[in-house]
């Protein structure tokens, strides 16, 4: 796997192990913001002017995200 795909997984699953994201929610905010990184570094206020992404869980998008956990976890898989 290169570098690449290996950055874009990591920032997957940083992006699903948010509590309140699952797939839905995820396709969601790809179709708004046209990528994981773009949505790992959004504000809040952009967050939650998605259509179901309230201010506690765009708060969470922005305090929960554990690179570390997800890259453990693709380690794992």
């Amino acid at each position: 796997m290169n570098a690449e795909t290996k950055k874009r997984l990591i920032d997957a699953i940083t992006l699903l192990t948010v509590p309140g994201i699952g797939r839905g929610r995820f396709m969601t905010l790809v179709r708004k913001f046209g990528s994981v990184p773009e949505i790992l570094s959004a504000s809040v206020s952009k967050l939650e002017s998605v259509s179901g992404i309230s201010k506690g869980l765009a708060s969470s998008i922005r305090d929960c995200q554990d690179p570390a956990t997800a890259k453990r976890s693709l380690h794992r898989l």
